[in-house]
């Protein structure tokens, strides 16, 4: 069912990016994603391609590399 409410908020006043491709993750993808997380908090190297790839094969999740890749980044502000 498609929330008309949510498309006319969106047409209105736009979407944030962070917010809009984090609810693309799933609730089988979120482990995955959670450990993505930890690891950079931890100053581990990750790559951003890498991940997305992985998203996409495994939990056919489509989440640019370039956002990750941003996200990441902020993480480590």
């Amino acid at each position: 069912v498609v929330d008309i409410e949510k498309l006319l908020k969106e047409a209105e006043k736009g979407i944030s990016s962070d917010n809009f491709w984090k609810e693309k993750i799933t609730k089988e993808a979120q482990p995955f994603w959670d450990a993505c997380i930890k690891h950079v908090q931890e100053g581990k190297s990750i790559k951003p391609w890498r991940v997305h790839k992985i998203l996409e094969r495994e939990y056919n999740v489509s989440v640019s590399d370039n956002a990750i890749r941003r996200y990441f980044e902020r993480l480590l502000k």
